[in-house]
Protein backbone atom coordinates (compact mmCIF):
# COMPACT_ATOMS: atom_id res chain seq x y z
CA UNK A 1 0.00 0.00 0.00
CA UNK A 2 1.25 3.48 -0.83
CA UNK A 3 0.61 6.01 1.92
CA UNK A 4 -0.90 9.41 1.50
CA UNK A 5 2.02 10.42 3.70
CA UNK A 6 4.72 8.46 1.94
CA UNK A 7 7.93 9.96 0.66
CA UNK A 8 7.35 12.66 -1.96
CA UNK A 9 5.99 10.86 -4.93
CA UNK A 10 5.82 13.40 -7.68
CA UNK A 11 2.15 14.16 -7.05
CA UNK A 12 1.46 17.75 -7.98
CA UNK A 13 2.58 20.35 -5.46
CA UNK A 14 -0.51 22.41 -6.19
CA UNK A 15 -3.25 19.89 -6.97
CA UNK A 16 -4.12 16.29 -7.75
CA UNK A 17 -5.24 14.97 -11.11
CA UNK A 18 -8.43 13.46 -9.68
CA UNK A 19 -9.55 16.57 -7.73
CA UNK A 20 -11.38 19.49 -9.31
CA UNK A 21 -11.82 22.82 -7.57
CA UNK A 22 -15.59 22.27 -7.67
CA UNK A 23 -15.31 19.14 -5.50
CA UNK A 24 -16.79 19.74 -2.02
CA UNK A 25 -13.57 18.66 -0.30
CA UNK A 26 -11.20 20.66 -2.50
CA UNK A 27 -10.41 23.41 0.08
CA UNK A 28 -9.76 20.81 2.80
CA UNK A 29 -7.51 18.74 0.55
CA UNK A 30 -5.68 21.90 -0.54
CA UNK A 31 -5.21 22.87 3.14
CA UNK A 32 -3.70 19.45 3.82
CA UNK A 33 -1.43 19.72 0.81
CA UNK A 34 -0.28 23.25 1.67
CA UNK A 35 0.50 22.18 5.24
CA UNK A 36 2.41 19.04 4.21
CA UNK A 37 -0.17 16.74 5.72
CA UNK A 38 -0.57 14.77 2.49
CA UNK A 39 1.41 14.10 -0.66
CA UNK A 40 -0.73 11.67 -2.58
CA UNK A 41 -0.02 8.61 -4.69
CA UNK A 42 2.79 8.11 -7.22
CA UNK A 43 0.38 8.49 -10.14
CA UNK A 44 -0.52 12.04 -9.04
CA UNK A 45 -3.90 11.17 -7.59
CA UNK A 46 -5.39 11.60 -4.12
CA UNK A 47 -8.22 9.04 -4.43
CA UNK A 48 -10.60 11.26 -2.43
CA UNK A 49 -13.43 8.76 -2.10
CA UNK A 50 -11.35 5.76 -1.05
CA UNK A 51 -11.57 4.57 2.55
CA UNK A 52 -8.77 5.92 4.71
CA UNK A 53 -6.54 3.32 6.32
CA UNK A 54 -5.93 3.66 10.07
CA UNK A 55 -2.18 4.23 9.59
CA UNK A 56 -2.81 6.78 6.88
CA UNK A 57 -5.10 8.64 9.27
CA UNK A 58 -2.56 8.47 12.11
CA UNK A 59 0.17 9.70 9.79
CA UNK A 60 -1.93 12.63 8.55
CA UNK A 61 -2.83 13.57 12.11
CA UNK A 62 0.81 13.56 13.23
CA UNK A 63 2.03 15.40 10.15
CA UNK A 64 -0.57 18.15 10.75
CA UNK A 65 1.19 18.99 14.02
CA UNK A 66 4.85 18.14 13.34
CA UNK A 67 5.39 17.19 17.02
CA UNK A 68 8.95 17.65 18.27
CA UNK A 69 8.96 14.22 19.90
CA UNK A 70 8.05 12.38 16.70
CA UNK A 71 10.99 10.31 15.48
CA UNK A 72 10.85 9.36 11.79
CA UNK A 73 12.56 6.15 10.75
CA UNK A 74 13.62 6.61 7.13
CA UNK A 75 15.54 3.34 7.24
CA UNK A 76 12.38 1.37 8.08
CA UNK A 77 11.05 -0.88 5.34
CA UNK A 78 7.49 0.16 6.15
CA UNK A 79 6.47 3.82 6.02
CA UNK A 80 3.79 3.33 8.74
CA UNK A 81 6.07 2.04 11.49
CA UNK A 82 7.19 5.40 13.00
CA UNK A 83 3.61 6.72 12.98
CA UNK A 84 2.24 3.55 14.57
CA UNK A 85 5.01 3.72 17.18
CA UNK A 86 4.16 7.32 18.03
CA UNK A 87 0.45 6.51 18.38
CA UNK A 88 1.29 3.54 20.59
CA UNK A 89 3.53 5.69 22.80
CA UNK A 90 0.71 8.24 23.12
CA UNK A 91 -1.66 5.43 24.19
CA UNK A 92 -4.15 6.24 21.42
CA UNK A 93 -6.69 3.45 20.95
CA UNK A 94 -5.58 2.00 17.64
CA UNK A 95 -5.30 -1.48 16.26
CA UNK A 96 -1.63 -2.10 16.99
CA UNK A 97 0.65 -3.29 14.16
CA UNK A 98 2.05 -6.80 14.48
CA UNK A 99 5.51 -5.47 15.31
CA UNK A 100 6.11 -1.84 16.28
CA UNK A 101 9.82 -2.30 15.86
CA UNK A 102 9.56 -3.71 12.40
CA UNK A 103 6.71 -3.92 9.92
CA UNK A 104 3.34 -2.23 10.43
CA UNK A 105 1.22 -4.92 8.78
CA UNK A 106 -2.22 -4.59 10.38
CA UNK A 107 -4.09 -2.25 8.05
CA UNK A 108 -7.73 -1.41 8.72
CA UNK A 109 -10.18 1.07 7.20
CA UNK A 110 -11.23 3.72 9.71
CA UNK A 111 -14.87 3.94 10.74
CA UNK A 112 -16.35 7.25 11.88
CA UNK A 113 -16.52 5.86 15.41
CA UNK A 114 -12.81 4.96 15.33
CA UNK A 115 -11.97 8.46 14.11
CA UNK A 116 -14.05 10.03 16.89
CA UNK A 117 -12.22 7.98 19.52
CA UNK A 118 -8.80 8.76 18.08
CA UNK A 119 -9.52 12.48 17.94
CA UNK A 120 -10.72 12.36 21.55
CA UNK A 121 -7.57 10.46 22.54
CA UNK A 122 -5.35 12.96 20.73
CA UNK A 123 -6.91 15.82 22.72
CA UNK A 124 -6.19 14.01 26.00
CA UNK A 125 -9.61 12.43 26.52
CA UNK A 126 -9.99 8.73 27.33
CA UNK A 127 -13.62 8.04 26.45
CA UNK A 128 -15.61 5.09 25.22
CA UNK A 129 -16.50 5.02 21.53
CA UNK A 130 -19.98 6.45 22.18
CA UNK A 131 -18.75 9.13 24.58
CA UNK A 132 -16.05 10.07 22.07
CA UNK A 133 -18.76 10.69 19.47
CA UNK A 134 -20.64 12.94 21.88
CA UNK A 135 -17.39 14.80 22.62
CA UNK A 136 -16.42 15.46 18.99
CA UNK A 137 -19.96 16.59 18.16
CA UNK A 138 -20.09 18.99 21.13
CA UNK A 139 -16.66 20.46 20.43
CA UNK A 140 -17.26 20.91 16.72
CA UNK A 141 -14.56 18.45 15.68
CA UNK A 142 -17.20 16.56 13.75
CA UNK A 143 -20.71 16.90 12.42
CA UNK A 144 -23.47 14.35 12.30
CA UNK A 145 -23.94 12.62 8.98
CA UNK A 146 -27.72 12.93 9.09
CA UNK A 147 -28.21 14.83 12.36
CA UNK A 148 -26.20 16.16 15.30
CA UNK A 149 -26.57 13.09 17.51
CA UNK A 150 -24.85 9.78 18.27
CA UNK A 151 -27.27 7.92 15.99
CA UNK A 152 -27.02 10.59 13.31
CA UNK A 153 -23.21 10.35 13.42
CA UNK A 154 -23.31 6.87 11.83
CA UNK A 155 -20.30 5.54 13.67
CA UNK A 156 -20.02 2.36 11.60
CA UNK A 157 -19.63 4.12 8.25
CA UNK A 158 -16.12 4.15 6.83
CA UNK A 159 -14.29 7.47 6.46
CA UNK A 160 -13.05 8.59 3.07
CA UNK A 161 -9.66 10.18 2.61
CA UNK A 162 -11.35 13.54 1.99
CA UNK A 163 -13.39 13.26 5.17
CA UNK A 164 -10.20 12.35 7.03
CA UNK A 165 -8.39 15.56 6.11
CA UNK A 166 -11.54 17.52 6.96
CA UNK A 167 -11.62 16.02 10.47
CA UNK A 168 -7.93 16.77 10.94
CA UNK A 169 -8.22 20.35 9.68
CA UNK A 170 -10.99 21.04 12.21
CA UNK A 171 -8.86 19.60 14.98
CA UNK A 172 -5.81 21.66 13.98
CA UNK A 173 -7.91 24.84 14.13
CA UNK A 174 -9.24 24.08 17.60
CA UNK A 175 -6.25 22.39 19.32
CA UNK A 176 -2.64 23.59 19.38
CA UNK A 177 -0.90 20.29 20.07
CA UNK A 178 -1.38 16.54 20.28
CA UNK A 179 -1.84 14.96 23.69
CA UNK A 180 -1.39 11.51 25.17
CA UNK A 181 -4.46 9.48 26.06
CA UNK A 182 -4.82 9.19 29.87
CA UNK A 183 -4.55 5.60 31.18
CA UNK A 184 -7.94 5.58 32.90
CA UNK A 185 -11.18 5.78 30.95
CA UNK A 186 -13.57 8.48 32.13
CA UNK A 187 -17.18 9.35 31.48
CA UNK A 188 -17.86 12.30 29.24
CA UNK A 189 -19.79 15.18 30.76
CA UNK A 190 -21.59 16.90 27.87
CA UNK A 191 -20.74 20.49 27.11
CA UNK A 192 -23.93 22.51 26.86
CA UNK A 193 -22.68 26.10 26.75
CA UNK A 194 -19.85 28.14 25.29
CA UNK A 195 -18.31 31.31 26.63
CA UNK A 196 -18.91 34.62 24.87
CA UNK A 197 -16.48 37.26 26.08
CA UNK A 198 -16.69 40.94 25.15
CA UNK A 199 -13.36 42.63 25.85
CA UNK A 200 -14.58 46.03 24.64
CA UNK A 201 -17.30 46.40 27.27
CA UNK A 202 -15.88 43.88 29.76
CA UNK A 203 -18.64 41.33 30.16
CA UNK A 204 -19.25 37.67 29.41
CA UNK A 205 -22.22 35.40 28.71
CA UNK A 206 -22.72 31.66 28.44
CA UNK A 207 -24.39 30.90 25.11
CA UNK A 208 -25.95 27.55 24.19
CA UNK A 209 -23.49 25.31 22.39
CA UNK A 210 -26.19 24.75 19.78
CA UNK A 211 -25.73 28.40 18.79
CA UNK A 212 -22.20 27.78 17.50
CA UNK A 213 -21.71 29.38 14.06
CA UNK A 214 -25.40 30.32 13.96
CA UNK A 215 -25.32 33.90 15.20
CA UNK A 216 -23.72 37.23 14.36
CA UNK A 217 -23.13 40.27 16.57
CA UNK A 218 -23.87 43.84 15.52
CA UNK A 219 -22.60 46.65 17.76
CA UNK A 220 -24.95 49.59 17.24
CA UNK A 221 -24.21 53.08 18.53
CA UNK A 222 -27.29 54.65 20.13
CA UNK A 223 -27.97 57.94 21.92
CA UNK A 224 -27.22 56.49 25.39
CA UNK A 225 -24.25 54.29 24.44
CA UNK A 226 -24.11 51.01 22.56
CA UNK A 227 -26.48 48.13 21.91
CA UNK A 228 -24.90 44.76 21.12
CA UNK A 229 -27.42 42.84 19.04
CA UNK A 230 -27.19 39.06 18.76
CA UNK A 231 -28.49 38.20 15.29
CA UNK A 232 -29.83 34.90 13.97
CA UNK A 233 -27.84 34.02 10.83
CA UNK A 234 -30.63 32.02 9.22
CA UNK A 235 -32.79 35.14 8.96
CA UNK A 236 -29.87 37.48 8.36
CA UNK A 237 -31.27 40.35 10.44
CA UNK A 238 -33.41 38.71 13.13
CA UNK A 239 -32.41 40.01 16.56
CA UNK A 240 -32.49 37.29 19.23
CA UNK A 241 -31.69 39.63 22.10
CA UNK A 242 -29.80 42.82 22.85
CA UNK A 243 -27.28 43.50 25.56
CA UNK A 244 -26.98 47.26 25.90
CA UNK A 245 -24.20 49.26 27.53
CA UNK A 246 -25.67 52.67 28.23
CA UNK A 247 -24.78 55.76 30.20
CA UNK A 248 -26.02 55.18 33.74
CA UNK A 249 -27.20 58.74 34.35
CA UNK A 250 -29.24 58.81 31.14
CA UNK A 251 -30.71 55.42 31.99
CA UNK A 252 -31.78 56.54 35.44
CA UNK A 253 -33.45 59.61 33.97
CA UNK A 254 -35.37 57.74 31.29
CA UNK A 255 -35.75 54.14 32.48
CA UNK A 256 -39.41 54.32 33.45
CA UNK A 257 -40.36 55.61 30.03
CA UNK A 258 -38.16 53.03 28.29
CA UNK A 259 -39.57 50.18 30.37
CA UNK A 260 -43.03 51.17 29.16
CA UNK A 261 -41.92 50.62 25.58
CA UNK A 262 -39.69 47.51 25.60
CA UNK A 263 -39.20 44.53 27.98
CA UNK A 264 -35.88 45.71 29.37
CA UNK A 265 -34.09 44.97 32.64
CA UNK A 266 -30.90 46.12 34.30
CA UNK A 267 -28.45 43.26 34.86
CA UNK A 268 -25.34 45.09 36.09
CA UNK A 269 -23.38 48.28 36.26
CA UNK A 270 -19.76 49.35 36.25
CA UNK A 271 -18.57 52.91 36.76
CA UNK A 272 -20.76 55.25 34.74
CA UNK A 273 -22.16 52.44 32.62
CA UNK A 274 -25.22 50.25 33.08
CA UNK A 275 -25.76 46.87 31.41
CA UNK A 276 -29.27 46.15 30.11
CA UNK A 277 -30.90 43.10 28.59
CA UNK A 278 -33.95 43.08 26.33
CA UNK A 279 -35.63 41.15 23.55
CA UNK A 280 -37.32 42.54 20.42
CA UNK A 281 -40.97 43.59 20.50
CA UNK A 282 -41.73 42.81 16.85
CA UNK A 283 -41.44 39.69 14.68
CA UNK A 284 -37.85 39.14 13.56
CA UNK A 285 -38.39 36.66 10.73
CA UNK A 286 -40.28 36.37 7.49
CA UNK A 287 -43.13 33.85 8.05
CA UNK A 288 -42.83 32.75 4.43
CA UNK A 289 -39.22 31.70 5.07
CA UNK A 290 -39.99 28.46 6.90
CA UNK A 291 -36.36 27.44 7.40
CA UNK A 292 -35.37 30.82 8.82
CA UNK A 293 -38.48 30.99 11.00
CA UNK A 294 -37.88 27.52 12.50
CA UNK A 295 -34.20 28.25 13.15
CA UNK A 296 -34.95 31.60 14.78
CA UNK A 297 -37.67 30.18 17.02
CA UNK A 298 -35.44 27.31 18.15
CA UNK A 299 -32.66 29.70 19.14
CA UNK A 300 -35.02 32.21 20.76
CA UNK A 301 -36.25 29.52 23.15
CA UNK A 302 -32.80 29.59 24.77
CA UNK A 303 -32.59 33.35 25.29
CA UNK A 304 -34.21 33.17 28.73
CA UNK A 305 -31.37 30.89 29.85
CA UNK A 306 -28.66 33.33 28.73
CA UNK A 307 -29.63 36.35 30.80
CA UNK A 308 -28.70 34.84 34.21
CA UNK A 309 -25.19 33.97 32.96
CA UNK A 310 -24.16 37.63 32.55
CA UNK A 311 -20.92 38.52 34.34
CA UNK A 312 -18.88 41.72 34.49
CA UNK A 313 -15.20 41.20 33.77
CA UNK A 314 -13.14 43.30 36.15
CA UNK A 315 -10.09 44.88 34.58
Amino acid sequence: MVSTCATASGAGSESFSDISNSFWGYPHIQWALDNEVIEGYPDGTFQPNSDVDQFEFIAMLIRAYHPADFVPSPESSNWATPYATYANNMNWKTVAPSSLGGHATTHMSMSRGMVAQMLANATGKNYSREDSIRYVLDTGLAEGKTELSVDGFHSGDFVTRTEAVTFIERMKVKFDHLQANPPKEEHYQPITTMLYKNDTYHFSLQLPLSWADKYDIVDEAVSYGHSINFINKATGTGILFTLAVWDKEEWNLNKEEIKGIIPISEIGEKGNQVFLFFTPTDVQYDPSDEKGMVDYKAMFQSVKLIKPTFKIINK
